[in-house]
């Protein structure tokens, strides 16, 4: 098998690779986008919560109630926390992702271009070849043109 055909064989299996890794790319951003969704409908949910509270006046409730409140307020600050470090840790792993991909395009690219200058030597090896052979059928043509005109 010809280097240039062994190459072209791992740029294939670079370009499948730098396209998985795209592919990962767009689901860890796509996560990163529902983990601030959740972290903002979390932050609605307790802001409307709060208020509710607030509407329903502090002395306007029996202990119970107020407690409850407190209890709920308390469990949707955690949750925000949680979300908050949902979206930290997404957010690094995008972040990783992104570079991986990134290093496997400049891989892809390096390559295609190696291929590319490789492929452009051949072509002109091949158009030598071709134009030598072009030259001697002229060059034969010639000569039996002469032996028919000197006979």
């Amino acid at each position: 098998m010809k280097r240039l055909q062994r190459l072209s064989k791992v740029r294939d299996v670079m370009r499948a690779e730098e396209r998985r890794q795209a592919q990962r790319l767009a689901e860890f951003e796509q996560r990163l986008l529902s983990a601030e969704q959740r972290m903002l409908e979390l932050q609605r949910y307790r802001a409307d919560y709060a208020q509710q509270l607030e509407r329903s006046g502090v002395g306007g409730l029996n202990a119970s109630s107020l407690r409850n409140y407190q209890i709920f307020l308390a469990r949707l600050d955690e949750a925000i926390r949680q979300q908050e470090q949902i979206k930290r840790q997404t957010s690094t792993e995008l972040e990783f992702n992104r570079r991986s991909w990134q290093e496997a395009a400049i891989r892809l690219k390096s390559l295609a271009s190696v291929i590319g200058q490789w492929e452009d030597r051949a072509r002109q090896a091949r158009d030598r070849i071709d134009q030598s052979e072009s030259d001697e059928r002229a060059l034969r043509s010639l000569e039996k043109s002469e032996i028919q005109y000197d006979g």
